[in-house]
């Protein structure tokens, strides 16, 4: 017996005094091309095997050419021919380029599957949230006068917690309607990135939302040490058949954008380079990400506005420091020893942009 190996394949030739075996092992790895000089390498190295057997047979066994039996001869010419065809089979599939299986048409589809869950379930929890919690709350808010022994809700506590909420609620359904069109009509040349470049100017609506977060759980907190809020809230839960606690649904806007900038990255994780949605999807996550840094910004800006306010009521007899160009940094305490005894002792500094200011416990200060 006589075996050759190949990169791509084995071709294993058995022989006995009646008749040849021959077998063949495909890579998985190599793919059907419609392809007509692959299709006719393939046929001819393939096909016809029972010639060789008819051709072998007809030749006596006691037949022999220069000491080599004639069988023996004609068995290595086959071979030969063989191995040559495998190796022209071996180069042409290697000339091919290879592709990159991550970007299979299937990956993509399954990630765009993913922003389309993604969103439904972020879709459901705004709707949650604005059904069965915001509509209740300031119908309830609106019912009855301050002086009323059912009031619970003031008007502007209820705005405060749920901020721009609606509006939020309506882009959301926005673009979920567009990402589910895409799906229904789904095609590997399907574009995705254009609605959310879009839709990215809309985001802004965020920065509203964020920003007032803090203020919004202060405000929420607030209202539920009284027991008739605590009840009413909890009846409210339990018609909405969300598992959820209405402070987990009330941080989802706070992370949904950052949850955009990833599902866009995966999916242009899986899209080729030359694909028709390839720059969509690049802008889209250039303009989320620049979103995501301006909303981040204005936050810090807006809670330095707020630290500086504060800080402003606290230092009695100083001249106002709030200004549009200074913004807050830090603040902590240091402890001092001077040769001076009203130098030296625990002061509290704060730091901003362009000043640093120091003070006592009891309100002397001494600007740096």
């Amino acid at each position: 017996s006589s075996g050759i190996n190949a990169e791509y394949g084995e071709t294993l030739f058995t022989s006995t005094p009646f008749q040849v075996h021959y077998s063949v092992m495909a890579s998985s790895e190599i793919e059907k091309k419609d392809d007509p000089k692959l299709k006719s390498i393939l046929n001819s190295s393939f096909s016809n095997l029972k010639a060789i057997q008819d051709e072998v047979d007809i030749i006596s066994t006691d037949f022999v050419i220069d000491g080599y039996p004639i069988r023996n001869v004609v068995i290595i010419q086959r071979l030969i021919r063989k191995f040559n065809q495998q190796k022209r089979f071996r180069d042409l599939v290697l000339s091919y380029p290879k592709v990159d299986a991550s970007l299979s048409p299937r990956n993509r589809r399954k990630a765009l599957q993913e922003l389309y869950t993604s969103e439904l379930t972020y879709t459901s929890a705004l709707q949650t949230l604005e059904t069965c919690y915001r509509v209740p709350m300031h119908k309830h808010s609106l019912a009855f006068p301050p002086n009323h022994y059912n009031f619970i809700f003031p008007v502007n506590s209820v705005l405060c917690i749920f901020s721009n909420l609606p509006a939020l609620l309506q882009l959301s359904k926005k673009i979920l309607n567009e990402v589910d069109n895409r799906i229904k009509h789904w095609v590997n040349s399907q574009m995705i990135g254009d609605v959310f470049v879009t839709v990215t100017p809309f985001l802004k609506i965020y920065a509203e939302y964020v920003n007032n977060f803090e203020k919004s759980m202060k405000t929420l907190r607030e209202l539920l040490t009284n027991p008739k809020a605590v009840d009413f809230v909890r009846l409210l839960k339990i018609h909405s058949h969300c598992g959820l606690e209405i402070p987990d649904l009330l941080i989802t806007p706070v992370q949904r954008l950052p949850r955009y900038e990833l599902l866009l990255k995966e999916l242009m994780r899986y899209t080729e380079p030359g694909h028709i949605d390839y720059d969509n999807l690049q802008e889209a996550i250039g303009s989320v990400q620049k979103m995501n840094r301006f909303i981040n910004h204005h936050k810090r800006m807006t809670d330095g506005s707020i630290k500086m306010a504060s800080i402003q009521r606290i230092l009695k007899g100083f001249p106002d420091i709030i200004k549009t160009s200074r913004y807050y940094l830090h603040d902590g305490l240091l402890q001092e020893g001077d040769t001076i005894k009203e130098n030296e002792g625990d002061f509290h500094l704060f730091l901003f942009y362009d000043i640093l200011i120091a003070t006592k416990e009891k309100k002397q200060f001494i600007l740096v």
